[in-house]
């Protein structure tokens, strides 16, 4: 069945839908036609409605403006001359040396636009050739085995990471340029409408039109080139806002070209951009208030967590999701962390005139996160629980990682991704001080944060238990890594790692999904620093934490390994837990055969 269109729009016949609205017939002599017809340039009728009730706004604030304000300024002489018809030679010179100067304006922009195009287009191939580079990169390094080929296959992605670096500001400066070039187009529309549409020159040309006959088509004419060279984007000086769609996708290939965010990283935003615009609609992000931004928080409330991924709300809409009543709806924290990445979006958004937002309603907008579940340390018993487990009482692990994972987690502070990605060049001695340098240098290794770029000292109960001595054997193997078992990821190396210790605790009966999970190990180290009265900015060193002391940041060697050695000492596990962990000497790796 056929869409009844509203009233001010109209499909052609290739299926793109125009805006039309006629002109009051008490205004009409100030124009040259009856009604305003204009493209739309889309054929969803969802975008065209939206883009049309801000033309009808705007066109129906211009049709009052004319009916309250006086003619422009600039036409005055030209309207005293017009009125007396002696001066009919003078007016006429006045208008076409009026139109000739508006030619060679536009003539201008048209070289400018054909210049800056060529530029653009030059640049626009280098980037794809840049690009499909990265591409054939990406896919040489998921095939090739030898190190110093995938040494030198990351050495390519610096280097042309670099020039896309370099390509970023020329982008960023061909937005401002067109910007500036549709901004004098409209300029110099304005003044050809002001000179030909005027109701003094309908009138002057009106009464001389026996004589002045062909100068009256040439200046329509004249002013139907500039019309048809204004920018599609923009109706009658009423700009285009683009929708939500288009603005995540321009915030996203701008966090792209900057290469801050992982491919993990953009899937989790763009999950809850997606989301986002399902609640408030596809509209464009200026029209979100306040209210808007509330009613979202109101919906999310009542959404189920995980709502991408349980088959049951598959192909439903919010509303029927909603109408399920989910036992569990999203936790707090997630709420506020998905409003977090809008409000991000608002504020990249704001001071950027094609958006026309001027403020970001989800600034400091946040559920009370009190009553939330949060991640806890490890009890003694919880601890002993998870050394007692089989592989620990038979010395029999499936990969070394499952022996060495749970002590230095505990011994370091470090958080699991950490230790996934260490490379055996990470183990260094500073002044006679074994240390984990621990880095985002190498390939595949990523940080938190700035802050978490540091040095640990090795505690003396992990070199007891022979872990220096594994990295030295590792070495002599002609390995890489800590731990090459692991493959790098799309989260990086510790997605095996995470998913083995899920299955470790939970059969080791330690429950709390959330608040007992690797993490906790780290809670333990800095818990038990803080409870014997360790400075805080002390154990922020270890840890990776931002210190709040100037001291802290400015005064303490980076390097200076004796001093941070004390720290890491003073936390000692209970000898009940401890005795439960074998030397490595003692263990076997039997990797496991057939299924889990």
């Amino acid at each position: 069945m056929a869409i009844k269109l509203p009233s001010h729009l109209h499909r052609s016949r290739s299926g793109t839908l125009h805006f039309r609205i006629a002109i009051p017939l008490d205004l009409r002599h100030h124009f040259a036609t009856k009604e305003i017809y204009r493209s739309l340039r889309t054929a969803n009728v969802r975008q065209a409605v939206n883009d049309a009730k801000s033309l009808s706004t705007a066109f129906k604030r211009m049709f009052e403006e004319l009916r309250q304000k006086p003619m422009p300024d600039r036409i005055t002489t030209a309207t005293h001359l017009a009125t007396d018809v002696d001066s009919t030679p003078v007016f006429i010179a006045d208008l076409a040396a009026e139109r000739a100067r508006l030619g060679d304006h536009l003539l201008s922009l048209m070289e400018k636009g054909k210049a800056l195009e060529k530029r653009k287009t030059a640049l626009t191939e280098a980037l794809l050739a840049m690009q499909e580079h990265v591409a054939k990169l990406d896919a040489l390094r998921g095939t090739t085995k030898d190190a110093d080929r995938r040494t030198a296959i990351n050495a390519e992605f610096h280097r042309v990471d670099g020039m896309l670096d370099k390509m970023l500001p020329q982008l960023m400066a061909f937005k401002t340029e067109e910007s500036g070039l549709n901004t004098e187009y409209m300029l110099l529309l304005q003044d050809v409408r002001a000179l030909s549409l005027s109701r003094q020159h309908q009138e002057a040309i009106a009464e001389q039109a026996s004589t002045h006959k062909a100068e009256k088509h040439a200046l329509a004419d004249f002013v139907s080139t500039i019309v048809s060279r204004a920018p599609a984007s923009e109706s009658n000086s009423v700009p285009s806002i683009p929708s939500l769609s288009a603005t995540i996708e321009d915030f996203v290939r701008f966090k792209r070209a900057q290469g801050r965010w992982t491919a993990k990283t953009e899937a989790e935003n763009r999950a809850v951009y997606e989301l986002f615009k399902l609640i408030v609609g596809d509209k464009p992000l200026v029209e979100i208030d306040d209210d808007g931004i509330v009613s979202y928080l109101e919906t999310l409330k009542k959404l189920p967590p995980n709502i991408n991924k349980a088959p049951a709300y598959v192909g439903k809409s919010i509303d029927e999701i909603i109408a399920l009543a989910p036992e569990t709806t999203m936790a707090a924290r997630t709420i506020n962390k998905n409003v977090e990445r809008v409000s991000s979006l608002f504020k990249w958004a704001m001071g950027k005139k094609k958006y026309g937002v001027t403020r970001n309603p989800a600034a400091g907008m946040s559920v009370d996160e009190s009553g939330a579940a949060k991640r806890q340390p490890f009890t003694n018993s919880e601890l002993a629980a998870l050394l007692r487990s089989e592989e620990f009482a038979t010395r029999e692990f499936e990969n070394p990682y499952a022996y060495w994972l749970i002590p230095m987690g505990l011994l370091t502070g470090a958080r699991l991704g950490e230790l996934c990605q260490l490379y055996l060049s990470d183990f260094v001695d500073h002044n006679g001080v074994p240390c984990i340098d621990v880095t985002d240098e190498k390939e595949g290794q990523r940080l938190k944060n700035a802050n978490s770029k540091r040095l640990v000292p090795v505690h003396s109960k992990l070199i007891d238990l022979g872990l220096l001595q594994y990295v030295d054997g590792l070495r002599k193997a002609g390995a890489k890594r800590l731990f090459p078992e692991l493959n790098e990821r799309r989260d990086g190396f510790a997605q095996a790692a995470s998913n083995w210790f899920q299955r470790h605790k939970r059969k080791c009966g330690i429950d709390g999904k959330h608040t007992k999970v690797f993490h906790s190990f780290r809670h333990t180290f800095i818990s038990a620093l803080l409870d014997d009265e360790v400075p805080e900015h002390s154990v922020a060193q270890i840890v990776g934490h931002e210190s709040n002391l100037i001291t802290g940041k400015v005064y303490w060697n980076a390097k200076d390994a004796a001093k941070r050695k004390p720290t890491v000492e003073k936390y000692q596990p209970h000898e009940d837990v401890w005795r439960l962990i074998p030397k490595f000497e003692q263990v076997r790796i039997v990797p496991r055969r057939g299924p889990r």
